[in-house]
């Protein structure tokens, strides 16, 4: 079965110059942000399977303004762009599906095209919603976050996002029975399924790989997650996970041991 739920992100009480956000997510963005105003990003989720991924929500560390936050020219997501083309990737106008223009298609130069961006100020996110459910393993890769130009997010005091820079976060993917990787302070990680079912999981190409994890087509009673920690010397032994989603095995020790750090499930 599935679950979903938006991270648990603290409501910071000065919008204008909020605290880091703890995830070791964000690839190299930190340093950057404790110089400059405006908001950040502070997690990234996505809604439904693998196979048919129909939302994302993007959690950010303040309050931002609406009327930027929803426009969903402000978000690019998809496959990485060809040096000889452009990297936009979104057109406001297109998306505005006129009835006298061609629909929208679900995919334009290899990025999601948006129907809509939903904030949701209680838990300072953003929706988006794609024109067709897509399929992670071929266009989970690059989200990219205006902080510039006409699209720029904003907070509710006008700083856009980063000081006026743009959220570029990139992602390899991986998807077997075995997963290993090492976190960013050393230790090593590893999950492996038995029996029916494929893991598959998108790491963060810089920074901690803080891997967003799908199971697929696992049976119960015949499948199971088993997961380790092995603390490097440098490290704290505590492995950070963006996302654990699918028919997880309920034998799993992940769910549970502490050596594990899930944001959202």
């Amino acid at each position: 079965m599935f679950f979903s739920k938006f991270p648990r992100i603290s409501r910071p009480s000065v919008p204008a110059a909020p605290a880091a956000p703890r995830s070791p997510m964000i690839e190299g963005l930190e340093p950057r942000r404790l110089l400059s105003a405006g908001p950040a990003i502070a997690a990234v989720h996505m809604l439904g399977s693998v196979a048919r991924a129909n939302g994302i929500v993007l959690t950010f560390n303040a309050p931002l303004d609406p009327t930027t936050a929803q426009s969903p020219a402000s978000y690019v997501f998809g496959k990485p762009t060809p040096k000889n083309t452009s990297d936009n990737g979104i057109d406001l106008g297109n998306i505005l599906g006129f009835l006298s223009r061609p629909k929208t298609p679900p995919v334009k130069a290899g990025k999601i095209q948006f129907l809509g961006a939903r904030y949701d100020d209680a838990t300072q996110s953003v929706t988006l919603t794609p024109v067709k459910a897509f399929n992670l393993w071929k266009f989970f890769r690059i989200l990219r976050i205006k902080g510039t130009g006409d699209n720029a997010v904003k907070d509710l005091a006008g700083n856009p996002l980063n000081g006026g820079t743009d959220s570029v976060l990139h992602w390899d993917r991986t998807r077997g029975k075995t997963l290993r990787y090492s976190d960013s302070d050393g230790d090593k990680v590893t999950l492996k399924l038995k029996g029916p079912g494929t893991l598959y999981a998108f790491l963060h190409k810089s920074g901690d790989p803080f891997p967003t994890i799908f199971l697929s087509n696992t049976k119960l009673g015949k499948s199971t997650l088993t997961a380790t920690v092995q603390q490097s010397p440098t490290g704290d032994g505590i492995a950070h996970i963006a996302q654990l989603s699918g028919p997880v095995p309920p034998t799993t020790n992940l769910l549970t041991d502490p050596h594990f750090d899930i944001q959202s499930v």
